[in-house]
């Protein structure tokens, strides 16, 4: 077993799984529950020191490639439309949000696989699942940071003033309130960004249009928990169903060829 591997062992051996329904996502937010009735949310919390791992069930061995099997360990993306792949890479599509732990903890063995020669082939797109609430209003800093060209800071940034920071900088309720409060908090960090740029394009219709493209997208692929990783507009997994992140990033090493292939 490589170093890669190993590494990515140690990160998960507390558990494997994602932030949905049955998980209490963010814990200073009056304990809601991360769902799809996430508007309920009133802030960004802390997420990483109520959250129990579930360890049970979860195997940490590599599979074969043989042994992967759909309906188990990935699934077929129902009525799915073929995506067009002329430009000889696959698209692959996170959904996450920033008050998940399960996402934080997964970006930097993304970042580091995605430096191996198996991820080559692959069109990497993050997707901000807007599912309403706090999950909206971190979808619109996600986009709003993109448009600003800041994204390759402010995307860890959000991340870890959520989960190292106990949410300091960011905590807030509501997206005009989010909106000025995000707008302080990359300009604290960014200078060259204002307060009153950051706030006019965070409410922008360009920022709305993705928002509403990332619901849209949720729908078709029935998205009920992050991360969750899309292959091709065809094919849906997670760690959870792959069994360990060493499987993950192998299933959707196995489907991309596939679909290349295809």
């Amino acid at each position: 077993m490589n170093i890669f591997y190993i590494t990515l062992l140690l990160l998960f051996s507390i558990g494997l799984g994602g932030c949905d329904s049955s998980r209490n996502a963010t814990p200073e937010s009056n304990n809601v529950k991360a769902s799809t009735k996430a508007p309920e949310i009133k802030e960004v919390g802390n997420n990483t020191t109520d959250i129990k791992e579930n360890t049970k069930n979860n195997d940490v061995q590599k599979i074969s490639d043989k042994e992967y099997t759909q309906g188990k360990h990935y699934k077929l993306v129902d009525n799915y439309t073929p995506i067009d792949s002329s430009n000889s890479k696959i698209k692959v599509e996170e959904f996450f949000w920033y008050g998940c732990s399960h996402c934080y903890s997964l970006e930097l063995p993304i970042k580091k696989w995605l430096n191996t020669t198996k991820a080559k082939n692959i069109d990497f797109i993050r997707i901000p699942a807007a599912l309403g609430g706090a999950w909206d209003w971190h979808a619109h800093y996600y986009y709003t940071s993109k448009y600003l060209n800041i994204l390759d800071k402010s995307h860890h940034q959000m991340f870890d003033a959520i989960h190292i920071h106990k949410g300091k900088g960011v905590r807030c309720s509501g997206l005009k309130k989010c909106g000025n409060t995000y707008a302080k908090f990359i300009n604290s960090r960014h200078p060259e960004v204002s307060v009153e740029k950051f706030s006019k394009l965070f409410h922008s219709f360009g920022v709305l249009n993705q928002i509403n493209k990332s619901k849209q997208l949720a729908k078709t692929y029935k998205i009920t928990g992050v991360p969750s990783f899309v292959i091709n507009g065809k094919y849906i997994t997670d760690v959870k169903m792959a069994g360990s992140v060493s499987n993950l990033f192998a299933i959707i090493e196995m489907l991309v060829a596939q679909e290349i292939n295809s």
